[in-house]
């Protein structure tokens, strides 16, 4: 999936636009010093994580995924 995908599907989940989405991940990868595309990748699987029911935290996601 490319990065424009995950951004259009996290914005879905969350209900906010495209730009919203990109520029609130954006400040927070800046902030926790990783990449915008792990930032993006664990904020998408901590909202469908969210969507599902599931208690998965962006943490739990990110360490994870490596």
């Amino acid at each position: 999936m490319k990065t424009k995908d995950k951004l259009r599907k996290l914005a879905k989940l969350v209900g906010y636009d495209v730009k919203t989405v990109k520029q609130s991940i954006r400040t927070a990868s800046m902030i926790s010093g990783v990449s915008f595309a792990m930032a993006l990748d664990s904020m998408l699987k901590a909202q469908e994580a969210k969507k599902n029911g599931s208690r998965l935290s962006m943490t739990t996601s990110a360490i994870q995924k490596k």
